[in-house]
């Protein structure tokens, strides 16, 4: 998967552009049942990529979220340089 991403990372740069951010909603992996594969790349994957301009974010649903277990998430969150939690507030 890195080389991939470094060929077009390579082209990106070569047209003049800073870098590659992907956002990624990984809801898939919960629609195919693969919340155990979900945690395991989650928290095997790099967290930077020093010689790589890429940028990686990972979108979940809360009520996604909340079918793993404690400890997977936890997992998850420990592993990632950052966490970010958006809630929508209702009028």
């Amino acid at each position: 998967m890195i080389d991939s991403r470094r060929k077009i990372i390579e082209k990106v740069v070569k047209i003049g552009k800073y870098g590659l951010t992907v956002i990624a909603d990984v809801g898939a992996f919960y629609y195919k049942s693969q919340k155990e594969k979900l945690v395991e790349l989650e928290t095997s994957s790099p967290t930077h990529f020093t010689d790589l301009a890429y940028n990686g974010i990972c979108g979940y649903n809360q009520t996604d979220f909340n079918l793993l277990s404690e400890k997977q998430r936890n997992d998850i969150i420990k592993h990632r340089s950052m966490a970010i939690k958006l809630e929508l507030l209702q009028n």
